[in-house]
């Protein structure tokens, strides 16, 4: 098979493992990584994923991989320019690190309320800066003394409960373990939320057959999206495929 050029757009949640899979791939690998706080705001995701992809006209790839699923609709309704664009079919990217759709929904149906902790989250700050917080008490203080000063106590009270909310939706954390370096202070942060918020702490092993395939050119239609240029994607409410071509 003679290599082609790629270029990946991907969250940096990813770094470490569509990294170690580039290296493997037959093909010739550029990368581009954005920050993962464009997960808090879809839109904004949609935004700047379409600008990288504008920004490559004319580059010369002969595709260009998302390394990103579905994303609380952030990849849905995206124009591939003059090159193919290939996206996993999954909601997130938990899907990509478990290996498939198959485990993800295998590991959902088992603990529906489980909320899911990766390598990437933890290191790029994810957990720091999500609604839960390693700091615990400290940090619930200081954002209601913030919210104090701004809103008055009542208004604070109410906001700190709200903030909070969430948390009862879920039971269990799930690290996803890939194997790729020491994990221990990884897992600790994940640990220490499971703590404060009183689930159960799990372990399970990811599996970068999905990443892989994805910068091997190995694009099975039951597991990619291929945007053709000029196409469209949009959400699509049939589980077997998640993303799908907008039909204008």
């Amino acid at each position: 098979m003679e290599p082609k050029r790629f270029k990946i757009i991907a969250c940096n949640v990813l770094f470490r493992e569509l990294s170690v899979c580039a290296a493997y791939s037959p093909h010739l690998i550029d990368v581009d990584f954005l920050h993962r706080s464009l997960h808090n705001d879809p839109d904004k995701l949609r935004r700047e994923v379409q600008k990288r992809i504008d920004d490559n006209v004319g580059a010369g790839y002969d595709y260009l991989l998302l390394g990103y699923a579905l994303c609380s609709n952030g990849t849905a309704f995206l124009e591939a320019r003059d090159t193919p664009l290939v996206i996993p079919r999954g909601h997130d990217c938990i899907t990509v690190l478990l290996g498939s759709r198959e485990a993800y929904n295998r590991t959902f149906w088992e603990t529906p309320g489980t909320y899911y902790y990766t390598p990437g989250w933890i290191e790029r700050e994810g957990v720091d800066k999500e609604r839960t917080s390693v700091d615990g008490e400290a940090a619930r203080e200081r954002i209601h003394a913030e919210y104090v000063e701004k809103y008055g106590p009542e208004n604070a009270g109410y906001l700190m409960e709200m903030l909070h909310s969430w948390q009862k939706n879920y039971s269990r954390a799930l690290f996803v373990e890939m194997g790729l370096i020491d994990m221990a202070e990884i897992k600790e942060k994940a640990k220490q939320v499971a703590q404060q918020y009183k689930w159960r702490y799990d372990e399970c092993r990811g599996d970068l057959r999905l990443a892989r395939n994805l910068v091997e050119g190995n694009w099975d239609p039951r597991e990619f999206l291929i945007v053709p240029p000029g196409g469209k994607t949009a959400p699509s409410y049939v589980e077997d495929e998640i993303l799908r071509l907008a039909s204008d």
